[in-house]
């Protein structure tokens, strides 16, 4: 009996002082001290696990200039933005044999800071260093929210059940957001024409308007505004308290109209 007590001591003493000492920075999450960052695979050799964080001396990180830089500003762990997503789940073959790469998730890290005082200053170095870092974006979980009065209707982005629809068919865009929200590249959108004064497009969309051309000659037979929706699909203005979100909410967009004088101006496609 005496035994069996003794043992169950030591259990709880080594509980307690475990607990003690252990750093729970690795248990928990604050997106506000976090930054998350695509690196490239020739610069980094992860552990290639599903634990919640390593130190930055196990990182695996090979490139002198990124260690230096998140040495010297307070990182507490890097992790798997997708801990589920593995090397060799990004990878697949098709019917000719030729693999290719499905999914760059198992690419982005998660970086804990110990405070976000200098979170900006820090993406700022980040994105300095052009071989080793593609981007790196604060971890903004609100993102998805937001002011935009109509986002709660586009079932396509979040479904929720809305409209007799099915809770979760959509394109799971609010995932994809908390790593980018778009880029530089102009999206050529080639449709009726776009209404290029729309409130929730003014400064996104450039190019043939559903009034005008791009030689500012007339449009003609103006019967849908089809381009101006789907340009809002696209790249509405977001998180500006008006109508919707656009899917990509930085890439410009450039406008083509491809309806005039009733039939298709076959010259779009090589614009």
């Amino acid at each position: 009996m005496k035994t069996i007590t003794k043992r169950i001591i030591l259990i709880y003493s080594y509980l307690f002082f475990s607990l003690l000492f252990y750093d729970f920075s690795f248990a928990f999450s604050d997106p506000e001290r976090e930054i998350i960052v695509y690196i490239s695979p020739e610069f980094i050799d992860f552990p290639d696990s599903t634990d919640n964080g390593f130190l930055l001396s196990s990182s695996g990180i090979s490139s002198s200039n990124l260690y230096n830089l998140l040495d010297t500003s307070g990182i507490v762990n890097i992790s798997r933005t997708f801990p589920s997503y593995t090397k060799a789940d990004t990878i697949l073959t098709d019917s000719f044999g030729r693999e290719f790469n499905i999914s760059l998730f198992s690419r982005v890290y998660t970086i804990l800071l110990s405070s976000s005082d200098s979170i900006e200053v820090l993406i700022d170095r980040l994105y300095q260093l052009y071989d080793e870092v593609i981007f790196a974006e604060r971890n903004i979980v609100s993102v998805t929210t937001g002011s935009d009065p109509e986002f709660d209707k586009q079932w396509y982005l979040r479904n929720t059940g809305q409209g007799s629809g099915t809770k979760g068919e959509d394109i799971k865009i609010e995932s994809v957001w908390r790593i980018a929200t778009g880029g530089p590249i102009t999206i050529g959108l080639i449709d009726a024409g776009v209404q290029l004064d729309h409130p929730d497009l003014a400064s996104r969309v450039s190019g043939d308007s559903y009034f005008w051309d791009v030689n500012g000659n007339p449009a003609e037979n103006i019967t849908t505004n089809h381009g101006t929706q789907m340009a809002g699909i696209i790249g509405a203005i977001t998180n500006n308290a008006y109508n919707i979100k656009g899917i990509n909410w930085i890439s410009p967009i450039n406008s083509y109209r491809v309806y005039k004088n009733g039939s298709v101006d076959v010259r779009c496609y090589f614009y």
